[in-house]
């Protein structure tokens, strides 16, 4: 995924590079600013392939070869286990979308004023979004053993995730909003995991 993020910022720097070199830096800036251009459109579902991966690379072996059954039974508190399992994998995506970010920000710069990179920043923000709520929705559905429970889980997340790319600009509030909603997804897999345990359907 470090690899796959490190080639689609490259490309995205050299495009960026090769349009302001064929046509002047001027009318590059009056397209991104009057026509709302996204040169970095193309990172847009980087986070949430990201996010769905480590998910499923982290979670599937565990919940289909019984393994979690066999965790969630250790002498050892099973919301310890989980909390564990979960910071575990959102240190390794947070990694991997700070790198993403501090890269594109530092190619912005290059080329574009504060201001416009202050407007990607916001902009690709929803999508890092995306990545953590799939990363979580992944576990907290693995976890889930009842199905009714987990097709309501998987809906959710469904309809969180699309909002997430709707287009135009989202307000402040939205944004806090959609970010809490996000960090909300972890404690439905700790009381599933507690509720696994003690076998409370």
């Amino acid at each position: 995924m470090l690899l796959v993020s490190l080639l689609v910022l490259v490309y995205i720097w050299m495009t960026v590079s090769k349009q302001i070199e064929f046509n002047e830096a001027k009318t590059m800036w009056s397209v991104i600013i009057f026509r709302k251009y996204k040169f970095f459109s193309d990172l847009q579902y980087i986070p949430l392939v990201i996010g769905f991966i480590v998910g499923i690379a982290q979670y599937a072996p565990e919940a289909l070869q019984s393994r979690l059954k066999l965790t969630l039974h250790l002498p050892v508190k099973e919301n310890k286990i989980l909390i564990q399992m979960l910071f575990a994998g959102f240190v390794l995506i947070g990694l991997l979308f700070l790198f993403i970010e501090i890269f594109l920000t530092i190619i912005t710069g290059i080329y574009f004023p504060s201001e416009i990179v202050s407007d990607m920043l916001t902009t690709i923000y929803p999508w890092i979004l995306s990545g953590f709520a799939v990363y979580f929705a992944i576990g907290s559905i693995f976890v889930e053993p009842v199905w009714s429970r987990r097709i309501t889980l998987i809906i959710t997340s469904i309809a969180l995730i699309s909002i997430l790319f709707t287009t135009g600009d989202f307000t402040f509030s939205a944004l806090l909003l959609l970010t809490i909603v996000t960090f909300i997804i972890p404690f439905w897999t700790i009381l599933t995991g507690y509720n696994f345990k003690r076998g409370i359907k």
